[in-house]
Parts: C-alpha cells; sequence; structure tokens
C-alpha cells in the first residue's frame, strides 16, 4: 500500500496500483480505465507488472519535490543555495 501524504502536502501526481480479474492487454485495460474516470483524472502513464509484483512503494524508486518560499527581501542564487543546504543539515 502506498503512504498517504503528510497534512499540508499537495501532490500534482499520484501512483496507483490496480489489480485486475482478468488478463487484458496493456492499452486495452488503461482505454476501459480512462472510459470510467471523472473529468479531470488523466492517466498519462501506466505499467504493467509481474503477478504478483511488489508492494507498490517498493517498485517506485524516486520523488520529486518543489518548494516554493515567499521572499522578504532580495537573494541572489548563491545565498539561496547556502540557506537550502542549512534547511537540510538541520534536524528535524
Amino acid at each position: 500500500n502506498a503512504s498517504a501524504l503528510s497534512v499540508g502536502v499537495t501532490s500534482s501526481s499520484e501512483f496507483v496500483d490496480i489489480e485486475l480479474r482478468e488478463t487484458r492487454p496493456a492499452e486495452m485495460a488503461v482505454t476501459a480505465l480512462r472510459q470510467q474516470l471523472p473529468a479531470g483524472l488523466h492517466i498519462v502513464a501506466y505499467r504493467m507488472l509481474e503477478t504478483n509484483p511488489a508492494a507498490l512503494m517498493k517498485v517506485v524508486n524516486m520523488a520529486g519535490y518543489t518548494l516554493d518560499v515567499p521572499l522578504t527581501q532580495p537573494a541572489g542564487e548563491d545565498v539561496l543555495r547556502a540557506q537550502l543546504a542549512a534547511l537540510l543539515r538541520a534536524e528535524d
């Protein structure tokens, strides 16, 4: 099972694992699924996994994050990089 995002964390995309009752070619399964999706929800990529695959979170091996920080004063790239490095070194 995939882990839920923390409160206040948003996502621009999600992973979902779906187990089919019968074997179908990938394109046929995705076409049928797309016909049932609500407006605004799109499948942008898919991958069929072998029978009895590992949990989805074991298959997914990356994540990307974007951090939007409003600046209270002008800052150059070097200052921002130094402050970000300090933030990443800080303890929780």
